[in-house]
């Protein structure tokens, strides 16, 4: 009994996680993106 829930307590942190990663990389391509647009605009 414990050991499932620890298991599906794993599923659920590693699912966590990977979103959290997503999260970050989606914030980090739309700050190159507007860095360039910013580039582009002033350049």
């Amino acid at each position: 009994m414990f050991a499932k829930n620890k298991f599906q307590y794993c599923i659920y942190n590693h699912e966590r996680l990977e979103l959290h990663e997503l999260q970050k990389d989606k914030a980090g391509t739309k700050l190159k993106y507007e860095n360039q647009l910013f580039a582009i605009l002033h350049g």
